[in-house]
């Protein structure tokens, strides 16, 4: 790894998620340093109403860093080094949690508010609530490439 402290980006499968994912890429490649891929998932969220296993939840969230980090390499042509990180545990504790000592934690604006502007949802709220870790939250820029396997059939993702 290297030693410039490293960027810390949330990763939820949204279209938000994927271009802060994006941002974090080249940002990592500009400073020289690590990015840190993160996806929460907690038991009991279940998505279609369809019950996952802890073990069958850590493949899903694993298997959504995998096709994003693919996904986001294509977009953006940049090879930074990515630690990429699934945890059990609420978002915003996990991505902060995760960022103590990081340059930054970046995180894609989903909501739209009045004017087509992006707002500050719920979990970048409460990461700014629980971090003193400089924060980007990166707007969604018009429409985003992702890939149909994102999310994960019957992932259950924070966000």
């Amino acid at each position: 790894m290297n030693s410039a402290p490293s960027i810390v980006v949330g990763v939820d499968g949204s279209a938000a998620g994927q271009q802060a994912l994006q941002w974090a890429l080249r940002e990592g490649d500009l400073r020289h340093s690590t990015v840190r891929a993160v996806h929460s998932w907690t038991v009991g969220q279940v998505a279609d109403f369809t019950w996952r296993t802890p073990r069958q939840l850590r493949a899903d969230s694993r298997s959504l860093l995998r096709h994003a980090l693919e996904h986001a390499r294509q977009m953006t042509n940049v090879r930074a080094p990515v630690e990429s990180i699934s945890v059990q545990g609420p978002a915003a504790s996990t991505l902060t949690e995760t960022a103590r000592g990081a340059a930054l934690l970046v995180l894609g604006a989903y909501r739209v508010g009045p004017g087509g502007q992006g707002r500050l949802g719920s979990v970048a709220t409460r990461c700014a609530a629980l971090t003193s870790t400089p924060i980007v939250v990166v707007p969604q820029s018009g429409p985003v490439e992702t890939l149909e396997t994102l999310p994960p059939q019957g992932l259950a993702h924070s966000r």
